[in-house]
């Protein structure tokens, strides 16, 4: 590693081609490493926990769903609710389609994989951004995304906020290859601003990095200069979302803009939020502003600064702390919600790591090395909690798959995962039930519960429309809420007396009753 230390573009012009090569030989060796330790890292827990067919955190399943829906000729907000903006649906149609000519299961399954390769893939792209600065800064880095817990979380399934971080990293490359602080070129800052325009398309957190990139550009060069980066996001909206607004603008703009910002701030706690962040979910008694907290608190903050030293970071650094900044002030919680700072946290640590080889290296060149085995085996301590994650839940969708196979009418359920599990939820589509994708969702638009701390449990209008959706199958499943969980105590009464058509574990397929 201590080889590494010197940038590969200060090499001198006198020496031998082959010092090149050997460097062209680490570099591959570092990506081939990074990325397989990103894959495996997001495979193994769901391998641990439910599979590939397994049920996910319901989010997944959501987007996977919407997906294919929209593949069996439906559209998102005219004709079922959908919270986030269309790119996860665009994105997912490849894999909703394979699903349709095999099975909507395997589609899922492939589906999950891919994330996972995409998470190998953005772990690459933070040692690529990381090259310019040293080798050894972007082993540091890359690893340090590869095992993140954050990073891992959400991009073992199909979540927005996986892809959404593929869009910022390449976005940053385009900013800071080179020298990283040289005038950017106008094709750069305008195809900066589209991927992260496609970003925004995925999720509307996106628009909170376009304005931090747009001003630490308008900072560092001008602000007619970094329009330019607007006007390429701005472009990049209106082809993806356009054909969707104007489809039902008044639907779109009211679950993608006035659902997220109607809602109210949840009983979250400031110290489980620093602790999801910081990647600490896995450590015991890290959600209470004890010594482990505390501690990385304050190795945070000296990493930020160290990384300040580094020119090429600091838009990292920028994007680390002002999205940090948003997600302990945004309204609601939850754990997958700190995978939008794992990119820059991990370019943060990367170029840190370097400024602490770099420190190291004016007593001796070994102490160099020392220092950069020191952070790796921090990493890998810090990362040690993952091989007890398990990811997902059990869920008997073959075994139960006959008993709805050649059932006429609908099969309907609270989790749209069941039904792709149960290869039925583009049949139900087909045969024109009731399409409800997102139940979980209705709670913030049906006017009653637009405040978070009215409970699914006391929500009589959110009670009263999932019931009338289960009851209009000639099957139901209930996989995701039960009673003081989402249901009442009423609701769950009236699922409980309904007949067992088939039942597998804890699996239960019923048959609804007026």
């Amino acid at each position: 590693m201590s080889s590494a230390l010197t940038p590969v573009a200060g090499r001198r012009a006198s020496e031998p081609r082959a010092t090149g090569s050997r460097v062209s030989v680490r570099w591959a060796a570092i990506t081939v490493t990074v990325a397989v330790v990103a894959f495996v890292a997001r495979l193994r827990p769901v391998l641990a926990g439910a599979g590939l067919r397994g049920l996910g955190n319901y989010d997944d399943g959501v987007y996977f769903g919407a997906s294919v829906a929209f593949v069996h000729g439906r559209i998102p907000y005219r004709d079922f609710l959908l919270l986030h903006p269309p790119g996860i649906v665009l994105a997912l149609a490849p894999f909703a389609v394979f699903g349709r000519l095999t099975s909507e299961g395997t589609g899922f399954a492939a589906a999950r994989i891919a994330f996972m390769a995409l998470g190998a893939i953005n772990a690459v792209l933070v040692a690529r951004i990381l090259r310019p600065v040293s080798l050894s800064a972007a082993v540091l880095g890359g690893l340090g995304y590869a095992l993140f817990y954050p990073a891992v979380y959400v991009e073992q399934t199909t979540m927005l906020e996986g892809l959404g971080n593929t869009c910022l990293l390449v976005a940053v490359l385009l900013l800071t290859r080179g020298a990283g602080i040289s005038p950017r070129s106008t094709r750069a800052l305008v195809a900066a601003g589209a991927v992260l325009g496609l970003s925004a398309s995925i999720k509307i957190w996106g628009l909170v990095a376009i304005l931090l990139v747009f001003g630490w550009l308008s900072w560092v060069e001008n602000v007619r200069r970094a329009v330019l980066l607007l006007a390429g996001a701005a472009v990049a909206i209106v082809v993806v979302c356009g054909p969707f607004f104007l489809a039902d603008p008044s639907a779109m703009r009211e679950y993608v803009v006035t659902a997220q910002l109607g809602r109210s701030r949840g009983s979250t706690r400031l110290a489980v939020r620093l602790s999801d962040i910081l990647g600490l979910h896995l450590h015991p008694s890290s959600t209470s502003l004890g010594p482990l907290l505390s501690v990385a608190l304050v190795v945070s903050v000296a990493l930020t600064v160290l990384a300040c030293r580094e020119p090429r970071m600091r838009l990292a650094v920028v994007l680390a702390v002002g999205l940090a900044v948003f997600l302990l002030a945004s309204p609601t919680w939850f754990v997958h919600y700190s995978g939008l700072t794992a990119p820059p946290a991990a370019l943060v640590f990367g170029a840190a790591g370097q400024q602490l080889m770099h420190w190291s290296a004016r007593w001796t060149l070994h102490a160099s090395t020392a220092m950069g085995a020191a952070l790796l085996l921090i990493l890998l301590a810090y990362a040690a909690p993952l091989r007890h994650a398990s990811f997902g839940k059990h869920f008997a969708g073959a075994a139960l798959r006959s008993a709805v196979s050649s059932r006429p009418g609908c099969v309907t359920a609270d989790d749209p995962a069941a039904l792709v599990e149960l290869n039925v939820l583009g049949r139900d589509v087909d045969r024109h039930c009731p399409l409800v994708i997102d139940s979980g969702g209705y709670s913030y638009v049906l006017g009653t519960s637009h405040d978070y701390r009215l409970s699914r449990n006391r929500d009589k209008g959110w009670q009263e429309h999932t019931l009338t959706y289960l009851r209009s199958g000639t099957a139901a499943i209930v996989v995701r809420y039960k009673v003081g969980g989402g249901f009442s105590a009423a609701t769950g009464r009236t699922i409980s007396r309904w007949p067992v058509l088939r039942q597998v574990g804890a699996d239960v397929l019923r048959i609804p009753r007026p």
